[in-house]
């Protein structure tokens, strides 16, 4: 894995710029790889927010996408604020549990929550999520073979917006798009969700 002074130097390379911009860029790149591949997960626990009514729960504080909700054992499904409004005001029946991200208006301001439905007793829940990428880290957490995707993805941001050379920009963007789905593909055979393309040799 290179170290983030290595990849500012290839990026130079391409486009004449200094190397807190470079910097800048490869970041706003890992940023999106990571994003869009939920590549950097962890899991933690989430307290239940206090006076709440079982339902309410604090999510990780530097979240960018929540991957899973377990509660009690059992995984959560993934809902909308306005489909959780609904399902409460007419709460009969047995059904499967759902999550949503939603604002809890009581505070001031008011503040993110994790709102689950039915209601659990449990002191905490488990939540998968995708932290976000460390600006200080000098070393970005993807394999080492994603590091030319970072530094081409950087030099189509200098092309396009320094030189305006939307041409070759396209054919350094169109690489880095390409990693994206490499990278999700990898993120799904490491934690074991979904398929993942093996080269077999005849």
């Amino acid at each position: 894995m290179a170290s983030y002074a290595e990849l500012i130097t290839e990026v130079r390379a391409q486009v004449d710029v200094d190397p807190i911009q470079a910097k800048a860029w490869l970041l706003d790149r890992a940023r999106v790889l990571n994003a869009e591949a939920g590549w950097n997960l962890r899991d933690e626990p989430a307290p239940a927010v206090e006076n709440s009514d079982q339902r309410l729960f604090w999510p990780p504080a530097d979240f960018v996408w929540l991957e899973a909700v377990i509660v009690d054992g059992n995984p959560y499904a993934r809902s909308t604020p306005r489909a959780m409004d609904e399902r409460m005001r007419d709460p009969g029946g047995t059904r499967r549990g759902i999550y949503a991200i939603a604002f809890e208006h009581s505070s001031s301001p008011p503040e993110t929550v994790l709102r689950i439905d039915p209601p659990s007793t449990a002191d905490t829940i488990l939540v998968r999520y995708v932290a976000p990428i460390d600006a200080e880290d000098p070393f970005h957490p993807f394999p080492p073979d994603f590091d030319a995707a970072l530094v081409e993805g950087a030099i189509a941001i200098g092309l396009a917006r320094m030189d305006e050379r939307f041409d070759s920009a396209g054919y350094f963007d169109a690489r880095f798009v390409d990693a994206v789905s490499r990278l999700r593909r990898r993120r799904h055979g490491r934690i074991g969700r979904g398929a993942t393309a093996i080269r077999v040799a005849q």
